[in-house]
């Protein structure tokens, strides 16, 4: 439901002997940002491949409340199939004793879900309550809300400490009943960033270890007993090979496990999945989960514009989820997509990302604010 294509221009003056194409001139204009500029708002057209022809205003600001802050916005619509979207994004607000917060609001609505259950299934048919594992349908929609603040210890280390609550509502068609899953979580994380920190890294590492508690407060009740531990790493490389172009490698993978008997229940939503913006392209959203994941992530970046401000991208994906966390996680049973995108930057720190990527289920259509990885 979050899939999106956009077509803009890189800012040069298109010309057809001597005279200028008004309207091409007229729509990069539209779309690049004047020289110095540091915020935007625009509105744009894409085409969503679960939901239609969307509409959409996309606002940035990277020198939000004259604090070197950054934020973004995006809200989005789609007519034809009632699919709606709300992003809002915070970074780096400079608050106090050199703590910086930051946080993200994520809403969507939709007419349709496909609601997974637990395992590295390819089953895309609906089945009873006790054996489906493909596709469940209803209509409803997710709520995401995180608060964080981050410390720099240093120019490359920094440790982050944020709160998270999730839900997610659906009127199961298969199941006869109305689904609210739910749960919030405290989180500490720890990074090591040796690139240059912008939007586009040509070169260098980043480490992330994250470990997250369930907190179980505003969450609970007779459907929503969680208390687990997850456990993330992500690591990620990036090859500068010339000029402007850049390999770019990423492991990632998440442990998870329950500090009590749950019986059979395993609808938390915070178990690993994948299949979204940035992860499993080619899937449908949240296409497969479990307790544990392993993904492995690899893309071709370079310009094509000279100066940059587009540039182009291959890509390939491989990964599964699984209960048990063991070697067969990173070997056997691997799901794969590829792909190919296309980035237009409006400054060093925010970006549009289209990507059309193929699997073996669907050809999908993504787009995002930020690079895959």
């Amino acid at each position: 439901m979050f899939l999106i294509t956009a077509v803009i221009g890189n800012g040069e003056e298109i010309k057809d002997e001597k005279k200028e194409i008004g309207i091409l001139k007229m729509v990069s204009n539209y779309y690049t940002p004047k020289l110095g500029e540091n915020s935007k708002n625009i509105f744009y057209p894409y085409y969503a491949t679960e939901a239609g022809l969307m509409i959409g205003n996309f606002y940035y600001n990277t020198d939000f409340l004259s604090k070197k802050g950054y934020v973004t916005n995006i809200l989005m619509y789609a007519p034809s199939s009632n699919i709606g979207v709300e992003w809002l994004t915070l970074k780096n607000i400079p608050v106090f004793y050199g703590l910086k917060a930051g946080g993200e609001i994520f809403y969507a609505t939709f007419e349709e879900v496909r609601l997974y259950y637990p395992g590295n299934d390819s089953v895309d048919k609906p089945g009873g309550n006790n054996e489906a594992k493909g596709y469940d349908s209803g209509k409803g929609g997710y709520f995401n809300i995180r608060g964080d603040l981050k410390k720099d210890i240093d120019e490359k280390k920094y440790i982050k400490i944020q709160i998270v609550y999730n839900t997610m509502m659906m009127a199961s068609k298969l199941q006869a009943e109305d689904i609210n899953l739910k749960t919030d979580k405290i989180g500490l994380e720890y990074g090591i960033d040796t690139t240059d920190k912008s939007g586009t890294p040509f070169e260098g590492e980043k480490i992330l270890f994250l470990a997250e508690k369930s907190l179980n407060m505003i969450s609970k009740d007779k459907n929503n007993d969680w208390d687990y531990y997850k456990l993330t790493a992500d690591f990620r490389k990036y090859i500068k090979t010339g000029n402007k172009n850049t390999v770019a490698l990423r492991f990632l993978t998440v442990y998870m496990d329950y500090l009590k008997n749950i019986g059979n229940n395993m609808n938390n939503p915070d178990m690993a999945t994948l299949g979204d913006l940035d992860v499993f392209r080619g899937y449908y959203y949240m296409r497969f989960k479990d307790k544990n994941s392993a993904v492995f992530q690899g893309e071709y970046r370079f310009p094509i514009t000279d100066d940059g401000v587009v540039r182009g991208t291959v890509f390939a994906e491989a990964g599964r989820v699984g209960e048990k966390y063991n070697l067969d996680l990173f070997s056997k049973e691997l799901k794969y997509d590829v792909g190919a995108g296309i980035h237009y930057y409006f400054n060093k720190d925010v970006m549009i990302r289209g990507d059309i990527a193929f699997s073996e289920e669907k050809v999908q259509l993504r787009m995002a604010t930020t690079q895959a990885f």
